[in-house]
C-alpha cells in the first residue's frame, strides 16, 4: 500500500512515522484483505431477492439468518441477531464457519433506502477506504459481498459494545486512566489515517467500539473521505457538512474545510465526554448561535470534574477544542502530548 504522508503543521520537514501500535489481538488466521483475495463479491440477481425470498421461508436457524442469501450460506456465514444500525443500514451478530463459528458482526447496507447519487459517491468511497486500512485500533473488515439489494461488510464483532454503551451501562464517566488508553488508541488510528490522506468525518464515542479485551477499535466509515490526490498531487476540502451535530467542527457549518483538522475537533469532543460524561456544547442550540459559543471557547469542565483530573489532559482537551484550525493539534502532536505519556 502506497502510503501518503501528511507534513504536520508543527515541522514542515519530513519526521519519523509515530511507534508502531502493539497488536493486542491474536488472530486465528489471515483475512481476505491481508490474504489478498477477491476484495469485493459480487453475487448475482438469482442470489439476491429470491435468495432472501428462500431463506425466509426455509431457515429454521433464527429470523435473522433470513436476511443471509444462500450464496452467503454456501460461503460459511450466517446471520445471528440485531445488534444496532441506522437510517440506511443495520449491524448484526453472525458466525464464520470455516473459523470454527468465530462470532463476527455484519453490516448490511439496503441499496434500495439510498440514492444513486450517494450509491456512486459515499459508498464507493467507504468500501474504498475501508480496504485500504489495516490497524489494530481500526476494527478488521474480513470480507465485503454486494448483491442487488445489499452490500454485506463482515467484521470483527465489538463483544463489549461502545465507549457511549460502557458510559450508559456504568452510568459513569471514564476514569481518567480508561480515557487515556482508549483515547491513545483510537488517536493512533486517527494518526494511521490522516498519514495517509484519509478523514473520518464522523468520529465519535459511538463510533469507537470495545473488544473482548477492552481494546478501542474505530468504526463506521460511512462519511470517511479521502483528503490528498495522488494524481494532481493536491489536498482535497470537505466541501458538504457531514457528521454528527455534537461533535462537528465549528469550520464544518462553513465548507469547504480540512476534514483532518475537523477530526481532531471532534476527537476533543470525545475526550471531555469520556471525561464528564457530557459534552461542551449544546448541540440542540441554533447553528450560527453554536457556532457564536465555539468560536469564544465558551465552555468549561463541570467543577466536580475538573477538580479530579490532570492539568494536562485539561490541557489536550482546550488544544483540541481550538476553533483556529491553525493552532489546533494534529494527531501526530496528540501522541506526543504529555498526557498521553502518562505526565
Amino acid at each position: 500500500m502506497e502510503d501518503f504522508r501528511e507534513e504536520e503543521k508543527d515541522s514542515r520537514d519530513k519526521e519519523k512515522s509515530s511507534k508502531k501500535e502493539k497488536s493486542l489481538l491474536n488472530r486465528p488466521s489471515l483475512s481476505p484483505y491481508e490474504q489478498g483475495t477477491a476484495p469485493l463479491h459480487e453475487i448475482t440477481s438469482s442470489d439476491t431477492i429470491q435468495g432472501i425470498t428462500q431463506a425466509q421461508q426455509q431457515s429454521t436457524q433464527h429470523p435473522a439468518d433470513a436476511l443471509c442469501p444462500p450464496a452467503l450460506r454456501e460461503r460459511g456465514y450466517s446471520i445471528i441477531n440485531e445488534i444496532g444500525g441506522g437510517a440506511f443500514s443495520k449491524v448484526y451478530r453472525a458466525k464464520y464457519k470455516p473459523m470454527g463459528e468465530k462470532e463476527i458482526a455484519v453490516k448490511i447496507i439496503q441499496l434500495d433506502k439510498v440514492s444513486e447519487q450517494w450509491k456512486e459517491k459515499c459508498l464507493r468511497t467507504e468500501l474504498k477506504i475501508i480496504k485500504k486500512l489495516q490497524h489494530p485500533h481500526i476494527i478488521k473488515v474480513w470480507d465485503i459481498i454486494k448483491t442487488r439489494r445489499n452490500v454485506f461488510i463482515f467484521m470483527d464483532l465489538a463483544e463489549n459494545d461502545s465507549v457511549m454503551s460502557y458510559m450508559q451501562r456504568e452510568n459513569r464517566p471514564c476514569s481518567e486512566s480508561e480515557a487515556r488508553i482508549w483515547f491513545s488508541q483510537i488517536s493512533g488510528a486517527i494518526s494511521y489515517m490522516h498519514q495517509r490522506g484519509i478523514a473520518h468525518r464522523d468520529l465519535k464515542n459511538e463510533n469507537i467500539l470495545l473488544d473482548r479485551d477492552m481494546n478501542a477499535k474505530l468504526t463506521d466509515f460511512g462519511f470517511a473521505c479521502f483528503t490528498y490526490d495522488k494524481e494532481s498531487r493536491q489536498q482535497i476540502y470537505s466541501p458538504t457538512l457531514c457528521g454528527t451535530m455534537a461533535y462537528i467542527a465549528p469550520e464544518v457549518l462553513n465548507p469547504p474545510y480540512d476534514a483532518r483538522v475537523a477530526d481532531m475537533w471532534s476527537l476533543g469532543i470525545c475526550l471531555f465526554e469520556m471525561l464528564t460524561f457530557q459534552k461542551p456544547f449544546d448541540e440542540r442550540l441554533p447553528h450560527r448561535k453554536l457556532l457564536n459559543i465555539q468560536l469564544k471557547r465558551n465552555w468549561n469542565f463541570p467543577p466536580e470534574i475538573e477538580s479530579k483530573i490532570k492539568d494536562s489532559v485539561k490541557d489536550l482537551v482546550r488544544k483540541l477544542l481550538e476553533p483556529d484550525t491553525d493552532q489546533r493539534l494534529t494527531a501526530h502532536a496528540v501522541l506526543k502530548h504529555p498526557w498521553l505519556l502518562g505526565r
